[in-house]
């Protein structure tokens, strides 16, 4: 039913992209001073927030890997969107505390 070959070169791929994540969350966040603009990391969360881009966007990598994760379940779907909502409320400042920029300031 299952092609053996398939399956090992598809799990090999996920190991693979597992641990880039586990490397690029283990990276800190140099953030270069600059505030990021909130309008478009509410963009982002609004459009592809369920693949943690606007996550990436902040600097917080674990926080993007974990929804670009959740992403691949149908069920981690609707967590990852849940996720994307509260950030859009509940994030004001990056990953490095630099306040983001409000719109028209």
């Amino acid at each position: 039913m299952f092609n053996l070959g398939a399956v090992i070169i598809v799990f090999a791929f996920l190991l693979v992209i597992i641990l880039l994540a586990v490397q690029l969350c283990r990276m800190p966040y140099l953030s270069d001073g600059k505030p990021r603009i909130r309008l478009n990391y509410i963009l982002l969360a609004l459009f592809a927030g369920i693949f943690g881009l606007h996550d990436f966007y902040a600097g917080y990598k674990f926080r993007g890997m974990l929804a670009l994760l959740l992403t691949l379940t149908f069920f981690g779907m609707f967590i990852s969107a849940i996720m994307a909502l509260s950030d859009i409320v509940n994030v004001t400042h990056d990953a490095s505390g630099v306040k983001m920029k409000e719109y028209g300031e």
